[in-house]
């Protein structure tokens, strides 16, 4: 994309402040539910927010929203209202992780990496007596299924329906903060390429199916702390695209940066310098990277070994491979066993090129690459992750078999699961 569309786009995303002290009118209840979607699968890293009339979802491998990727998690939120006074079982049936909270009591709890399976709870309701409701769920390996029904003795298993769903109490206040001096409005857009930009509706959730997000300023550069933050900046001429994890803003890089880390960097269209505090035997202030032609999130732990992770992200998987199979699946969440797979595309459908001075690790669909002052590729297709160092030493670990192997300058390798 050129640089000015890819500008333009993200300005599309960018809004004006309003003024202080305006009044916040009672919201009136919309059918459905208030949906949060998460760029991690611990319900951290806010991407976007919508309301959904439903929770009856088989994403498949693809994302339930653009920016979170192939792992995220969602909580919906809102009150319930029965028809009958008596039991109600509910029942999710999802892929991976759910919890389930009525009335503040946990009905549901299967907070785990696990094929698409049933789970149910009962509890006892009052006609026409609206219950705080709330849904979390994670998707951790590949296919998402997230799906919410309810029967009772007078009514069968079905989806709970928009009727019997509400964002919030009749009279409560607005779900959504409005911003106040300083702030900014919240961008409406259908999930397109192309969101709407709109003035904020005081009192109202955006409409069903509609997507909120955000946008604001970075800070200067600032010595990177384990753990919290690192600097980034572009190299000239290059347009490079940031998400901050904490509330989903998109923004261009246009200079030297501080960012949190759990920050994903696009660098597709040019290279990018991570500046970061120093991992364990780094012997030096900082440790530094150049990173181009891919996307990544940014990691590193405050204790330990302090190992800057370089995850790459998307990458056309779903449309291109196919969903992984259960075996995989299970090879993956376990890091165990090897597995045969026929995907057979040899497309690279993504990669990423660093050079960097300290202790990094690059991970991708199936190998991760842990450096120690060098300069190498990853390049994720279908059916391999692949390796090559152009110089330096890296050692790469087949994430699927937990195989290792140490590679020097002029070396590569391919992980197959």
């Amino acid at each position: 994309m050129p640089t000015v569309h890819r500008r333009l786009a993200v300005a599309a995303l960018t809004v004006a402040a309003v003024a202080a002290g305006a009044p916040v009118a009672q919201a009136a209840p919309q059918p459905g539910l208030k949906a949060e979607f998460f760029d991690y699968t611990d319900l951290t890293g806010k991407v976007a927010e919508r309301i959904d009339g439903t929770v009856d979802f088989d994403w498949g491998t693809g994302e339930p929203v653009p920016g979170v990727g192939d792992t995220f998690s969602v909580r919906w939120s809102g009150v319930v209202t029965p028809a009958h006074t008596e039991a109600y079982t509910f029942v999710t049936r999802s892929d991976d992780g759910v919890r389930l909270w009525i009335d503040g009591e946990l009905v549901i709890d299967d907070w785990s990496l696990h094929a698409a399976a049933e789970r149910s709870g009962q509890i006892a309701l009052d006609a026409g007596k609206a219950y705080d409701l709330k849904l979390e769920y994670y998707d951790g390996v590949k296919n998402a299924v997230a799906k919410l029904s309810w029967r009772s003795a007078s009514q069968p298993k079905q989806i709970v329906p928009s009727s019997a769903l509400a964002t919030e109490r009749a009279g409560a206040a607005p779900a959504i903060e409005l911003p106040k001096e300083g702030g900014v409005t919240a961008v409406v857009g259908d999930g397109s390429t192309t969101p709407t930009v709109v003035e904020p509706v005081v009192g109202e959730l955006p409409a069903e199916g509609s997507i909120v997000s955000y946008g604001g300023p970075l800070p200067p550069p600032a010595p990177p702390v384990a753990g919290e933050t690192f600097n980034a900046a572009p190299e000239p001429g290059a347009d490079v695209l940031v998400r901050r994890p904490a509330d989903g803003q998109l923004l261009p890089l246009e200079e030297g940066a501080s960012l949190p880390v759990g920050t994903r960097v696009d660098a597709r269209e040019g290279g990018v310098d991570i500046q970061t505090a120093p991992a364990a035997g780094v012997d030096r202030p900082t440790q530094d990277a150049h990173f181009e032609g891919g996307m990544f999130r940014v990691g590193q732990s405050r204790r330990g070994g302090r190992v800057v992770t370089i995850d790459l992200m998307h990458g056309e998987f779903a449309e291109v491979c196919g969903p992984l199979s259960k075996r995989e699946r299970r090879a993956i969440a376990n890091r165990r066993g090897a597995v045969a797979r026929a995907a057979g595309s040899g497309r690279a459908l993504r990669r990423l090129w660093g050079k960097g001075k300290g202790r990094f690790r690059t991970r991708g669909r199936h190998a991760a690459a842990t450096v120690r002052g060098t300069s190498w590729s990853v390049v994720d297709r279908c059916d391999s992750t692949s390796v090559f160092v152009l110089e330096g030493i890296v050692d790469v670990e087949n994430l699927l078999t937990g195989r290792v192997v140490t590679l020097t300058a002029g070396e590569g390798y391919a992980a197959r699961p």
